[in-house]
């Protein structure tokens, strides 16, 4: 029988689709997602509290805080209300510090497709008068709209928001405000008065006399204030790799405040650097496979699998496995929480989108991101074993093999039609070079 490059094509492709569907499955397709499987990778770190306060003289404040507006915390177990203050006046997360700097990293939960009733909010309320803060605040579940207020006297204000966020910013400042460019597309500048300017962040045409959405208000007498989203990474600009930092530097550039809000971790030596598989067969050691990343093409893709392969926000590739290995085709794996393709995250939460298709799949050895449909990377990706040109525009590719290809044949002649291995394939220790 002759098989022509057209039929391989064609069946090629529908392995393609099959990848597609067993890796980073999406979240409301009930025909992709296995029952026992949720869709909300992005879990708190921490157990949910309420009413929180935390107030310090001339320490610094920093930690992760996990606050569930509807959970019932005691009266009798509730700090003091101060005079002339009600219940209502109650912060869900108050954090106070006179000298010291604040580093939160703020979790909101809520119940499923909640429906807060009006005038109803999470409240945060972070204060400092000579310290620095940044704040990142995640949303998990149907989450009542929020209110985030900060007062940094005299010190650099950094936030990162969900996604969701739907209203209005109030920021204050006798220096300079910067709003992402994704924020900057998404709204509407509505006063500028002073030292005082005003946005709304969303769709215009809901914000009226009884707006009930979400709210960030800051105040910061003589520091600067930048805005981000949680996802988004501070371009690499000249001078960038000079003003990497020790994260508990006292005085630190703006654009290293937001690098630390995003947990950059890395040495300089590292950023650039190659990665490797330590890869064992059966148990036992069968050798190395090491990367070289297209950091200068796709640098938040590089940077995912690049952290995902020192484990620095712990969890990574080490000890997880190759769950589908095709022969003249490609070697998967990342799945490190089920191992079977339906599971892993990357480190900027469940998914993240699509960087860009610049490189395309024209050799073997070539390292892509596998998916579930269009901005849906986490953190399974593929080698190629052959040109597979088919899959440009679909996934990204961002590396390629620069030493074991002879390994990564080995593996795959243990592979099948169907993507079932005969032996058990781990990645051992990963890390970079």
């Amino acid at each position: 029988m002759i098989i022509t490059e057209k039929q391989l094509q064609d069946d090629h492709a529908k392995l393609a689709e099959g990848m597609q569907e067993q890796s980073e499955p999406e979240a409301i397709d009930s025909d992709v997602v296995p029952p026992a499987y949720s869709a909300t990778e992005l879990l708190p770190p921490a157990k949910p509290t309420n009413f929180l306060s935390l107030i310090l003289k001339d320490k610094p404040i920093r930690g992760c805080y996990v606050i569930d507006p509807l959970m019932h915390i005691p009266l009798n177990l509730l700090p003091p209300l101060s005079d002339g203050e009600t219940g209502r006046d109650r912060k869900n997360l108050y954090l106070r510090t006179k000298d010291g700097s604040i580093d939160a990293d703020i979790w909101l939960i809520g119940q499923e497709e909640a429906a807060p009733k009006n005038g109803t909010h999470t409240t945060v309320s972070l204060s400092s008068n000579d310290g620095n803060i940044t704040a990142k605040i995640n949303t998990v579940k149907g989450v009542a709209p929020f209110l985030l207020d900060i007062y940094a006297r005299d010190g650099r204000v950094v936030v990162l928001l969900p996604r969701s966020f739907h209203g209005s910013l109030l920021l204050t400042t006798r220096q300079s405000v910067k709003l992402s460019d994704d924020i900057l597309q998404r709204s509407t500048t509505l006063s500028t008065v002073e030292h005082t300017k005003r946005y709304f962040v969303g769709d215009i045409s809901h914000f009226g006399d009884d707006w009930n959405g979400d709210e960030l208000k800051v105040v910061s007498r003589d520091g600067r204030v930048m805005i981000r989203y949680v996802d988004e990474v501070e371009p690499m600009k000249s001078g960038f790799f000079s003003r990497i930092f020790n994260r508990h530097h006292p005085t630190l550039p703006i654009n290293d405040q937001i690098v630390q809000a995003l947990t950059f971790k890395v040495s300089i030596s590292s950023i650039m650097a190659n990665c490797f598989f330590d890869v064992t067969i059966d148990g036992k050691e069968a050798g190395r496979i090491t990367f070289k990343l297209y950091d200068d093409v796709v640098p938040r893709t590089t940077r995912n699998f690049r952290e995902l392969c020192t484990g620095q926000n712990g969890y990574g590739y080490a000890n997880s496995g190759f769950h589908r290995v095709i022969p003249q085709f490609m070697l998967q794996g990342g799945d490190f929480t089920r191992g079977n393709g339906t599971g892993g995250k990357s480190i900027y939460g469940e998914k993240f989108a699509d960087e860009n298709f610049t490189r395309k799949h024209t050799k073997p050895g070539l390292l892509s991101m596998a998916n579930a449909g269009k901005n849906t990377n986490g953190s399974q990706f593929f080698i190629t074993t052959v040109v597979t040109s088919w899959l440009d525009g679909a996934h990204v590719v961002f590396g390629e093999v620069v030493d074991g290809m002879d390994l990564v044949k080995t593996i795959e002649s243990l592979g099948s039609a169907s993507g079932t291995l005969r032996s058990k394939v781990l990645i051992a220790a990963s890390g970079t070079l």
